[in-house]
């Protein structure tokens, strides 16, 4: 159990600049202990860095500079193995079954993405108390499912 789980809009400003990079920053410094992600989360922040870089080496005007990605990623592998980001164990199974009862629930009324769910449906499995995220309909999907959202 854990009292919080972020998103990846909560890890992309954390790990990169970002107009809430310093919200970011500031809620993880006054965690009590280590942030806790899964499997998933790390997959998703991973290749949304990867695919940003592929996009911005292709449109200058688009994502961002390899070497950004690649700083962003050293430094999140840098915080996994110093213990300031800790990777959680998770039932999968549990999650999906959870994300498709919030998808049957909440998707027909407020069009939610999977991904979306399943850090939402992640948060809940878990019991965090407060979810991170600075993604607008993904704070209304937590909040519809009695989370606290911050920073």
């Amino acid at each position: 159990m854990s009292s919080v789980y972020p998103d990846t809009s909560f890890l992309f400003s954390l790990y990169l600049p970002r107009p809430s990079s310093a919200a970011a920053a500031r809620t993880f410094a006054g965690l009590d202990g280590a942030l806790p992600v899964t499997t998933l989360l790390l997959y998703e922040i991973e290749n949304a860095a990867r695919f940003a870089a592929w996009m911005n080496a292709r449109d200058k005007h688009q994502g961002i500079p390899i070497q950004m990605a690649q700083t962003a990623l050293a430094r999140l592998d840098a915080d996994l193995e110093n213990g300031a980001v800790e990777i959680v164990p998770c039932d999968f199974l549990a999650v999906i079954d959870l994300a498709r009862k919030l998808s049957n629930a909440r998707t027909w009324s407020g069009g939610h993405r999977s991904f979306d769910l399943l850090h939402v449906a992640t948060s809940r499995h878990l019991k965090a108390k407060r979810f991170l995220s600075f993604d607008a309909a993904q704070r209304r999907l937590a909040e519809a499912e009695g989370l606290k959202v911050g920073p």
